[in-house]
């Protein structure tokens, strides 16, 4: 369309003519955009199937109603249930009759990981709000797993004839390092929080994995030991049976969380299976991956399964016995005892009892020399007091030979030196002797005399008089 120069026009007339322009042009784009076929919705790649919507952002009030606050409630130990509010005003002239309900709630676990189909909130009628006044408008999540929780919830509110809808964000994260929110304060100490790798391992409950089916409200009921993450059951449809009795053809693995073909006919590895489930031997490998392993002497591997070490094998798989639920088999849990191993065992333990036995004589023989050393040392100290006592009797005998006026008295004299010279070893004496010195008869010298000699029980010697007396002569 061309517009006709007509320089007799004024103002107003040429700003008509573009007006008109461009609402000629809105409408031909309206009617060419309205045959374009529609658009399909994303679909999630991962599971093939159409993506959850994403929360919008909506207005924080609408008509009469104002918003004051939102958010949810404080939280304390042992609660079970997550609690929504929003503090609402009525700024109308009139009494609004107040209604809330859920529209969506998402939980984020990463930037690509959001799960919107879990967490159902419970409202429903919230009563009349006069003008002026303010009340809470309140919704209820009860779980068993109301932490560790991120995300927001888009809710609906109803008021008369007219709705409008708001976002609140929630975020009960357990952590054990850094700030406790305040709603989470009163919930949990810091020291009974563990470091978990997953979001579906409760960090107070050391990291042990919870509970899928009570966490998600049945929307993801597999626990995933290799990822460490719930995981939706897959839907497994049978073919439609051709006669009213027929069986299904389709069944579900709670094991592996699969689903398994009942019609198809046995396989090399399946007749495999069976081969060794006869001879007794461990079952290595299954398409059916258990749910949980307990590796006792082992460790995992990438079949899920588990890697014995040295000396160590697995029982026998017995699925009927398996803990239930979940089953949790037990592998490396026999030590292997080999005629080479259990000869070595009994050859280390004779050298031990050999070893005791050789330090057993040697400590015994250090004690008896040890006995025999301190016998000898006794003696001998015993022995060198009795010398040191006949030494000095020595110059006492000496003296009285030299004073003796007669050849009765010198003999008797050297009959008790000779008794000195004669006592055997180790004889003790009755009593220490005293020796004194006085003066001689002609004052030129002084002797030497016992006051109470040692006197000897035995026959043919000097008497303690005799020796005496012949001294003082």
């Amino acid at each position: 369309m061309t517009i006709p120069r007509c320089p007799r026009l004024g103002l107003l007339e040429t700003l008509a003519l573009m007006m008109l322009m461009s609402s000629t042009v809105t409408s031909m784009m309206e009617e060419k955009l309205s045959g374009l076929p529609d658009l399909p919705e994303p679909v999630d790649t991962a599971t093939n199937q159409p993506a959850p919507p994403t929360p919008k952002q909506t207005e924080s009030k609408a008509g009469p109603i104002l918003i004051k606050d939102q958010g949810i409630m404080p939280l304390h130990k042992d609660d079970m249930v997550l609690t929504f509010y929003l503090t609402v005003l009525n700024n109308g002239g009139g009494p609004l009759e107040l209604r809330a309900e859920m529209k969506l709630c998402c939980q984020h676990f990463s930037v690509q990981d959001a799960e919107c189909e879990s967490m159902v909130l419970i409202g429903g009628y919230m009563g009349i709000l006069t003008p002026g006044h303010t009340t809470n408008i309140t919704l209820l999540y009860p779980n068993l797993y109301i932490y560790n929780r991120v995300g927001e919830c888009e809710i609906t509110i109803r008021y008369n004839d007219h709705s409008f809808q708001h976002t609140v964000q929630f975020n009960t994260t357990v952590s054990r390092y850094g700030p406790v929110s305040a709603v989470m304060e009163d919930y949990y100490s810091l020291y009974d929080v563990s470091s978990c790798v997953s979001v579906d391992q409760d960090p107070l409950n050391a990291c042990a994995a919870v509970n899928c089916f009570h966490k998600y409200n049945g929307h993801r009921n597999y626990f995933n030991p290799s990822k460490l993450r719930c995981t939706p059951v897959p839907r497994c449809d049978s073919a439609k049976p051709q006669n009213p009795g027929a069986l299904p053809t389709m069944a579900y693995v709670p094991e592996s969380n699969q689903c398994r073909q009942l019609m198809s006919a046995l396989t090399e590895e399946d007749l495999q299976f069976f081969h060794d489930s006869a001879k007794g031997e461990v079952l290595r490998f299954d398409k059916n991956r258990p749910q949980k392993v307990e590796c006792h002497h082992g460790r995992p591997d990438d079949d899920l399964w588990c890697v014995c070490d040295r000396g160590w094998m697995s029982s026998h798989l017995d699925r009927a016995s398996a803990q239930a639920p979940p089953p949790v088999y037990h592998m490396c849990n026999i030590k292997v005892v080999r005629p080479a191993d259990e000869l070595a065992q009994n050859r280390a333990a004779s050298n031990w009892l050999f070893t005791l036995a050789i330090g057993s004589v040697i400590v015994g023989v250090v004690c008896i020399a040890l006995s025999l050393y301190c016998v000898q040392w006794w003696m001998d100290r015993r022995h060198r007091s009795a010398k040191a006592t006949s030494e000095e009797l020595a110059p006492l005998t000496g003296t009285a030979d030299s004073l003796s006026p007669r050849g009765e008295d010198t003999g008797r004299s050297s009959g008790a030196s000779d008794l000195s010279r004669r006592r055997p070893t180790g004889f003790e004496p009755r009593a220490s002797p005293s020796v004194t010195r006085r003066p001689s008869a002609d004052g030129a010298k002084s002797v030497r005399i016992a006051s109470q000699p040692t006197v000897y029980e035995r026959e043919d010697t000097l008497t303690p008089s005799d020796l005496t007396q012949s001294g003082t002569q």
